[in-house]
């Protein structure tokens, strides 16, 4: 590929105490086997640990966010970007070697291409939890039915590419929807569906993620985030229904 003056693709990267996790995040974001020139963005948010300076010791761009949420993050990340294409990761996440290639491949030969997204592995929920992540690739399935049922391709906020003028005509992240359980991704999958923007789900497209947030209450998290997902789904015009 010819590489380019600008960046063609920024990493943005909300992060709120991630001190356990951000150098693993970080390590396989610095070390992509790309020749494709791109920026990494670590949006701190107002963290009380050492996440800030384990990223400056990244030597990658740090900017500050004093409205809380991870929504408000990522919105402020594109704000700073120089990049065509923004690309976001969850702190937590650990993409592999050819991640930021295999974005940038698929971006030059479709053309028309706006969002592309994949899933996750959840790597430390338990033998069950990477099973079914992986092998069993639940959150592709999960991704297939919002599709077949409602018509709208979900995705992972932590595991999405868009490019940087659509996501500010669609107005980014809503910043009202603070945390994973509001399924804030869902919502702007909705709104880029309503405005008959296609999202390109490629399933080989995999990231390690954290079950961390999950894990604290497995029960209580799955149910509340089924009641924001199922409120939000069925909310759509049935004019729009594929």
């Amino acid at each position: 590929m010819t590489q380019r003056k600008n960046p063609l693709i920024s990493v943005i990267i909300p992060a709120y105490n991630e001190e356990l996790y951000i150098r693993s995040c970080l390590t396989a974001l610095v070390n992509q086997q790309t020749n494709e020139p791109y920026e990494i963005i670590v949006v701190d948010n107002n963290s009380l640990d050492q996440t800030y300076n384990i990223a400056k010791s990244y030597g990658v761009r740090i900017i500050r966010e004093t409205k809380k949420g991870a929504s408000a993050a990522r919105n402020a990340g594109v704000r700073q970007a120089h990049g065509d294409i923004m690309v976001f990761v969850d702190a937590d996440c650990i993409v592999p070697p050819n991640h930021l290639e295999k974005i940038a491949d698929q971006f030059e030969v479709h053309h028309s291409l706006s969002v592309l997204a994949g899933p996750y592995i959840h790597h430390d929920g338990g033998l069950f939890i990477r099973w079914a992540t992986d092998d069993l690739d639940y959150y592709t399935k999960l991704f297939t039915m919002y599709k077949i049922v409602f018509g709208v391709q979900g995705f992972a906020s932590g595991n999405v590419a868009i490019k940087k003028s659509v996501y500010i005509k669609q107005g980014g992240f809503n910043e009202s929807l603070d945390d994973v359980i509001k399924a804030e991704d869902l919502e702007l999958a909705i709104r880029l569906y309503k405005a008959g923007i296609p999202v390109t789900y490629l399933p080989s497209l995999k990231v390690m993620a954290s079950y961390r947030r999950i894990n604290r209450a497995p029960l209580a998290t799955t149910f509340m985030r089924s009641y924001y997902v199922i409120n939000q789904l069925i909310h759509i015009p049935l004019s729009l229904h594929a």
